[in-house]
Formats: C-alpha cells, sequence, structure tokens
C-alpha cells in the first residue's frame, strides 16, 4: 500500500519549510587560534574572568544583524562558587555561541563548569543592551567541566594567590 499523507499533514511540513527557509541565520565558521606565550596552552592574563560555578539556566538569544540575519547564541546563568581572576557576582551570565560550528560552548543546567570569560565582542553587546562586562566563552578557551577537569583546578589554585578574597560586582 502507497503512503498518502493527508492534506494536514502536508500543510504543516510546507509552513515548518516555508518558515525555516524564510529566516535567514547567520553561520559563523569555527576557528580556534591559540596565541600563549606560558607553554602551558593558557595565562589567566588572556582572560577578563576566571571562576567555577553552577549552570542554573540556558537561554536561547537571536540577535539581529544589520542585514536582516540572525545569529543564535546562548546566555548561561551561573553561580559562582570559585574564582581566580576577575570581579563577578555571585551569579553571572555569560554569552557563547550556538555550537553549530560557531565554537559556541555547550552549557548543561545543573553541571559545573571552569569557566574562562572574556568580555562579549562589541557586535554582540549592543543587541544585547548588555554593558562592557558582560562575559563571553566559547571552546577555543579552556573552559571545562569542573569534573572533567581536577587537572585544570590544581594548576589554578596553584597559579592564583591563595590570600584571594572574592569581590561582588554586577556583571551583566
Amino acid at each position: 500500500m502507497k503512503w498518502n499523507p493527508s492534506p494536514v499533514f502536508r500543510l504543516v511540513v510546507g509552513l515548518i519549510t516555508a518558515v525555516t527557509v524564510a529566516i535567514p541565520v547567520v553561520a559563523e565558521p569555527c576557528s580556534c587560534i591559540t596565541i600563549s606565550g606560558s607553554g602551558d596552552g593558557f595565562t589567566l592574563q588572556d582572560y577578563e574572568a576566571v571562576f567555577q560555578g553552577e549552570v542554573l539556566s540556558v537561554r536561547w538569544v537571536n540577535l539581529p544583524h544589520s542585514d536582516g540575519t540572525y545569529r543564535l547564541i546562548q546566555a548561561a546563568a551561573i553561580e559562582v562558587s570559585d574564582f581566580w581572576k576577575g570581579r563577578v557576582a555571585p551569579v553571572v551570565v555569560v554569552f557563547t555561541g550556538n555550537g553549530a560550528g560557531d565554537c559556541g560552548f555547550d552549557f548543561v543546567p545543573g553541571t559545573t563548569y571552569v569557566v574562562f570569560a572574556e568580555r562579549i565582542p562589541k557586535q554582540y553587546r549592543e543587541p544585547l543592551h548588555a554593558n562592557r562586562n558582560a562575559l563571553w566563552t566559547d571552546i577555543c578557551t579552556p573552559s571545562s567541566n569542573a569534573e572533567r577537569a581536577p587537572d585544570l583546578l590544581k594548576k589554578l589554585n596553584e597559579l592564583t594567590d591563595p590570600e584571594r578574597y572574592q569581590t561582588f560586582d554586577e556583571i551583566y
């Protein structure tokens, strides 16, 4: 027996196809080029903030471009439990790409990460109405799931001053 889709099925598939094709999305290829004079792959000086925290939530954000296209990025709310560099609030929002070839970091709610963050690039900051201290990370940084990074955590604790203290300051 030959399958013959119903008119409603055809209409739904047609609408989904039309919407998918009609809304252009900018795809930016991922290219990680690491330049570090430390010989160990990273230095704290390369980043605005370095901290550990649990992801509370992840929100998807569509950023409009001047040419009428959009770029989908993630905004992860992270509860900070420890830090090694930067002035961070108890909960910070870290932006990243969508992970579809644009170097976006895949944050999962309920998971604890060590995050190496830079200031968000200006072209993303303006459409988000974020202040200049908003944070950005991607897979080109040493950011990692904390459970899978005991050596990284050990190294961070060795690199930083044990007398450090935490300053809470609004980032986003």
